[in-house]
């Protein structure tokens, strides 16, 4: 048995992360989990999107940070996509 990197993250259906925004509360992407964006995300403002996992932007999507972003030991990944932190590229 060869040493791999760890079991494989858990895809978050990024729908969640919407939900969760529109029910007023802040949203966590854990250390195993990685979500990929396929559409344009926008942290409403008083919202926090912690990201301890891998946030995907996929390629040509935007994320707009009105609320707050922390990334906690995760990463953002960002292929020929946008980030906007509060209102500036």
């Amino acid at each position: 048995m060869g040493i791999g990197a760890g079991p494989p993250r858990i895809i978050v259906p990024e729908e969640e992360i919407q939900e969760a925004f529109n029910n007023g509360e802040d949203f966590t992407i854990e250390s195993n989990e990685q979500v990929n964006l396929t559409e344009d995300l926008v942290i409403p403002a008083g919202s926090v999107l912690t990201v301890k996992g891998v946030l995907d932007l996929g390629e040509g999507n935007t994320l707009t940070e009105e609320g707050q972003l922390i990334v906690d030991g995760g990463e953002v990944v960002n292929e020929m996509s946008n980030i906007i932190l509060n209102g500036e590229t």
